[in-house]
C-alpha cells in the first residue's frame, strides 16, 4: 500500500513525512540506506546577487537537502515570482535516474519517498512512467501530491494501491504514528 498526502500549501505534508522517516530511523524500523526516493526543494539561485529561485529534484536523504555541484533545476522562477520556466527533460532524465536507483541499490529499500508530485511533470512522460512503475511495485511509497487536479495526479490518486490522505490541522500531529504503523508494520 502507498500513501500520498495532500492538502493546503503549508499545512505540514512534508513535515509529516519527515516525522515518519525520523521516527522510523530512531526506532530502528529502517536504516538510512533503506529509505530512497526524491524530494523537490526550492533554493535561491547560486548566482551572486540573484533573487531568483530554482527547484531541484534530489535523492531523498533524511538530512538537509543540498544540490550537488552541476545539479540542473527542474524549474526556475524570477525574483517577482512572475515567470516560471519548467525543464521537463530534467524530470525525464535526472528524476527517472533517481527513481531507477531507488530500487536498484545493494540494500533493498523499505520505503520510497516522493515529495512532491504536481503539475510540472505534465510534459515529462518518462518521469510519469517511472512513478507509475514504482506504484505498481511492492515497495511502499510515501509521497506528497499538490492539492490540484490534472491527469497525472488523478492517475496517481486513483491507482489501486494508493491511499490519498488529506492533511489538516486536526490530523497532522497524529498522522506520523498512524502512517508508520501502516507502512512498516501491516
Amino acid at each position: 500500500m502507498h500513501v500520498f498526502l495532500t492538502g493546503l500549501r503549508g499545512i505540514g505534508k512534508t513535515t509529516v513525512i519527515e516525522r515518519v522517516v525520523n521516527g522510523a530511523l530512531s526506532g530502528g524500523t529502517v536504516s538510512a540506506d533503506e529509505i530512497t526516493g526524491f524530494r523537490t526543494v526550492w533554493m535561491r539561485s547560486r548566482e551572486t546577487g540573484s533573487a531568483s529561485e530554482a527547484l531541484y529534484i534530489l535523492p531523498y536523504k533524511a538530512e538537509s537537502p543540498v544540490p550537488r555541484a552541476g545539479a540542473r533545476p527542474v524549474a526556475e522562477r524570477d525574483a517577482e515570482n512572475q515567470t516560471l520556466m519548467i525543464h521537463p527533460e530534467v524530470f525525464d532524465e535526472d528524476g527517472v535516474a533517481i527513481l531507477r536507483a531507488a530500487t536498484e541499490g545493494a540494500t533493498p529499500p523499505k520505503i520510497i519517498i516522493m515529495d512532491e508530485l504536481g503539475y510540472m511533470e505534465s510534459d515529462s512522460p518518462a518521469f510519469r512512467r517511472a512513478v507509475a512503475d514504482k506504484l505498481d511495485g511492492g515497495v511502499p511509497v510515501l509521497g506528497v501530491m499538490r492539492w490540484e487536479r490534472n491527469p497525472f495526479l488523478n492517475a496517481v490518486g486513483t491507482h489501486e494501491k494508493v491511499e490519498v490522505v488529506e492533511v489538516s490541522e486536526s490530523n497532522r500531529d497524529a498522522l506520523p504514528e498512524r502512517l508508520t504503523e501502516q507502512l512498516f508494520h501491516d
